[in-house]
């Protein structure tokens, strides 16, 4: 049941247009980042998916993502009714580390699942310039994203051809444990405060 409902779903998604395959893609990056770039990877490496349009697409919505939460803590700090969705304190303690470090801060926040909504908002609360905060998520999202997913394509193509008919329960079953892993992390660390 599990192989047919996942084979289903794949079958759809290989009947995409290119276009909607990428933009697809790219909400995905919105919802669960990791797990889009597992996808992208495990579907480019059965051939549903054109490797370059999946790595473009990881890229251009994983940054756009990245900006959105810097801007949400930009409004944030002239709008009362959007303080809610930033912790101010941590904002707080990143103003000296953000403005001067803003590399290393986005370089670590970008490694650390759960980090990026409260440490982009909050750079953008302070008033960390906006363009060495560009300049630095480009930077850590090319090497993660680009490294995890080359990584994701190599060993997907042979995890795949060993799972044979099972491929499709396969990729679903990598998902599935990538997105209870990402949660249990940051349940965790939220436990720790």
């Amino acid at each position: 049941m599990l192989n047919d409902l996942a084979q289903n779903l794949f079958a759809t998604i290989d009947g995409l247009p290119p276009v909607a395959a990428f933009l697809a893609i790219v909400a995905a990056t919105f919802v669960l980042e990791d797990v889009a770039i597992i996808a992208a990877g495990l579907l480019a490496s059965t051939g549903m998916l054109n490797p370059a349009l999946g790595g473009a697409a990881l890229l251009a919505g994983i940054v756009l993502g990245d900006f959105g939460l810097f801007a949400i803590g930009r409004a944030a700090a002239s709008t009362p009714g959007l303080r809610k969705y930033v912790d101010t304190k941590l904002a707080h303690s990143l103003r000296n580390a953000g403005t001067q470090r803003i590399f290393s801060v986005v370089f670590s926040t970008r490694f650390v699942p759960g980090m990026r909504l409260p440490t982009y908002s909050g750079l953008g609360y302070v008033g960390a310039p906006f363009w060495r905060f560009a300049m630095a998520v480009l930077c850590a999202v090319s090497l993660w994203t680009i490294a995890l997913y080359w990584i994701v394509l190599q060993l997907g193509s042979n995890v795949l051809a060993a799972a044979g008919a099972w491929k499709w329960a396969v990729i679903a079953a990598i998902i599935a444990v990538v997105i209870i892993a990402e949660r249990a992390f940051i349940k965790r660390r939220r436990a720790r405060g």
